[in-house]
């Protein structure tokens, strides 16, 4: 499969993958994604779990502000993933995004 098939035909390539306990969590599907991102944003844990790639990384810390502009910023030339802890789907995260 194509890296390109992995992210839906929009303007905005942000993709929110939720992560559990371990890499064991994620599905092949997963680490596809991760894999082929330009930015990978997450807790320090998570970003810890992928410090072998050579891909750009930016920590979600308290000032979320300026995580989100640094995004909107990125958007438009970069594909992004977020990796979120558990449910992606109940975090402010994803309503901000």
């Amino acid at each position: 499969m194509e890296n390109k098939e992995l992210y839906p035909k929009q303007n905005h390539r942000v993709t929110v993958i939720g992560l559990g306990i371990s890499l064991s969590d994620l599905t092949p599907c997963h680490m596809e994604i991760i894999k082929s991102a330009d930015i990978l944003v997450g807790g320090k844990r998570h970003l810890e779990f992928f410090e072998c790639l050579s891909i750009k990384k930016r920590m979600i810390d308290r000032n979320l502000d300026l995580l989100f502009d640094f995004i909107g910023e990125q958007m438009p030339d970069n594909k992004i993933v977020v990796l979120a802890s558990g449910d992606p789907l109940f975090l402010v995260l994803v309503k901000d995004l």
